[in-house]
């Protein structure tokens, strides 16, 4: 023990006298959270005026803040005070100071860019550094005609974001008429970077600690120079310190974590579970530095301070490291929980995904009657039209199976078997079915609608960007303003509540094809409890993501399943090759097996 840490202080000196010893100084080999420090405004303090690399940083001015008051670049707020246009990144919309948990801190809307990945050949979209979301998908015929801009050496295309090395304070995009100015709209000069003051004044305060993400098997100190941190450290009951320096601590060099006072070199225990590959280490103070190195294994004789640690990987996912939030890509059935009103509840504030959903009040509702949109309808009432979508028709609340739900009418639409050449059908957003054949004399002569930069002809569907909420079919007369005839609001999308109140009653899980995704689709069925099911217990292990040890149950009937359990396939033809999984509770995210891996026609006799 005691020649590792006489190798941990050697070689942690070796590395300072390296940086020092350079003739030119670089930075990026500078240790300690640097663009944390730069963020929240600290003051880099130096043993001597040639040196590279501070040894500390000067944050008292973060002592003197109020609690009840909101701060961002040297700038105060009051508590329901606007964020003001000259502190805003682009994507700090609607923010203002508000008391949260006894702190102020800022409370932002949530933006939701709705921008799909194009699936077209040489499709992208155009970006502006002032603008928070994608612009309009631009489609060159072909990939060489796609602009682009020399920077520092480099060239990148349309779209594509740089920082200029005579100006890193600035976040730019590269677009048609750049010519090496970096000037709005190409660029803009970054405020509060990481957002660090803007989402984490309780973290600030109460001493917790940035984690930054480092994928390599050794450590890179070029994460805390260029990256922005994953999530924050805070103080747990079972935190203590690992003394890795045995000499006279000196009270120049020390390091806050919570209500912990570190020496240089000392470390934070690691708890098993969701922090077991983050390692946090007091180098340069106040604040201590946490890199998250799932990669990282025992490396004696390298230039790191992460000394026998091994950590099995687990996938980061990618929205983590986007600027923007695309919650496409967060587990669960999303679309489902949207349809039958949950709310979202997240680990943090600034979270991107939700960990679970509250799905309360549907515990609260009476199998005696039907509920849609909020409202309530007795056994024998018809659905009103501010509740129906257009192919609703003729709904009546009733009792089935003990349970109140709607009954509709089944609607066929008379098909039209052929279409003549250079003829379409003209739909309504406000009818279920198409109003007919158009034939016109010339095929250019077919009206279009131009919405969101893209043409669409009469009789084609599309949503609006600014108001997805609606169904929009283009027709003769539209301007651009998206109502009726054109445009019409959706309600209940997926139609849970009204053909599903059995389901929900039951806490039956929705089920989709493997080719769907659960976030966007509307289910195709629904699994329910069978006297069959039973629960495959998830054995638990180090590795896990940390929202294992978050309070994740779902409700399948009658049974409760942990984060990570699973349902016995086969106990009836609703589970053939359907894999169920609690990962977002308090519902199971049911999926068809592909084909290639499970064959529907093979399963054990059900019985009775």
């Amino acid at each position: 023990m005691a020649l590792t840490r006489s190798l941990f202080t050697s070689i942690f000196s070796l590395f300072i006298l390296e940086i020092l010893a350079a003739e030119d100084c670089d930075k990026s080999k500078c240790l300690g959270p640097i663009r944390y420090y730069e963020d929240i405004k600290c003051t880099p303090i130096y043993n001597s005026p040639e040196d590279c690399c501070p040894y500390k940083y000067n944050c008292d001015h973060l002592h003197a803040r109020s609690p009840k008051k909101c701060y961002i670049n040297g700038h105060e707020y009051e508590i329901r005070e606007s964020l003001k246009i000259e502190d805003a990144h682009p994507c700090s919309k609607g923010c203002f100071c508000s008391d949260r948990r006894g702190i102020a801190s800022f409370t932002c809307a949530i933006v939701d860019c709705f921008t799909r990945h194009s699936m077209k050949p040489n499709c992208y979209h155009r970006r502006q550094a002032n603008r928070c979301c994608p612009g309009e998908e631009v489609c060159p015929e072909k990939a060489e005609d796609r602009p682009t801009c020399e920077v520092d050496g480099k060239i990148y295309k349309d779209g594509e974001n740089f920082k200029p090395a005579s100006e890193p304070h600035k976040n730019c995009y590269c677009g048609p008429g750049y010519t090496g100015e970096n000037v709005e709209p190409f660029c803009i000069t970054s405020v509060d970077i990481c957002r660090t003051e803007l989402k984490h004044a309780h973290d600030i305060i109460s001493n917790c600690s940035p984690v930054y993400y480092n994928p390599l098997a050794h450590y890179n100190p070029e994460v805390l120079h260029t990256g922005c941190p994953i999530e924050y450290r805070c103080q747990d009951e079972k935190d203590t310190i690992i003394k890795k320096n045995q000499e006279v601590s000196d009270p120049d060099k020390t390091c806050k974590f919570g209500n912990l006072v570190m020496n240089y070199g000392d470390e934070i225990s690691q708890p098993t579970g969701s922090s077991v590959c983050v390692k946090c280490v007091c180098d340069v103070g106040p604040t201590v530095t946490c890199l998250h190195s799932p990669n990282m294994q025992s490396m004696a004789l390298t230039r790191s301070f992460f000394f026998g640690i091994f950590c099995l990987s687990f996938t980061i996912p990618s929205i983590i490291a986007d600027d923007e939030c695309d919650t496409s890509k967060c587990p669960g059935p999303l679309k489902y929980y949207e349809d039958v009103k949950c709310k979202p509840v997240y680990k943090t504030p600034d979270s991107c995904c939700p960990y679970k959903f509250d799905c309360d009040h549907l515990k609260e509702r009476s199998k005696e009657t039907c509920m849609v949109n909020g409202h309530e309808y007795k056994i024998g009432d018809s659905l009103r039209g501010e509740d129906a979508n257009p192919c609703d028709i003729g709904c009546t609340c009733q009792e089935t199976l003990g349970v109140a739900q709607f009954s509709c009418a089944a609607v066929d639409c008379p098909g039209e078997e052929y279409i003549p050449p250079g003829c379409y059908t003209r739909q309504s957003a406000l009818d279920c079915c198409s109003n007919g054949v158009i034939c016109p004399e010339n095929p250019e002569d077919r009206p279009t609608c131009e919405v969101d930069g893209k043409i669409y002809k009469d009789g084609e569907y599309f949503k609006p960007a600014a108001e997805p909420n609606k169904n929009c079919y283009c027709a003769p007369g539209y301007t651009g303003e998206n109502i009726e005839p054109f445009c019409k609001m959706t309600t209940n999308v997926c139609g849970a509540e009204l053909h599903h109140a059995y389901e929900i009653h039951n806490n039956c899980g929705p089920v989709y094809y493997n080719s769907q995704s659960p976030q966007s689709s509307c289910s195709i069925a629904y699994r329910c409890q069978n006297k069959h099911d039973s629960v495959i217990k998830r054995l638990k292990t180090p590795e896990d993501p940390e929202n294992t040890e978050m309070d994740i149950t779902c409700k399948f009937g009658d049974l409760t399943m942990q984060y990570g359990d699973e349902l016995i396939q086969s106990t009836d033809y609703s589970s053939v090759c359907v894999k169920c999984v609690c990962e977002v509770g308090p519902v199971p995210t049911c999926q068809r097996l592909p084909d290639s891996e499970c064959d529907v026609t093979k399963h054990p006799p059900f019985g009775d």
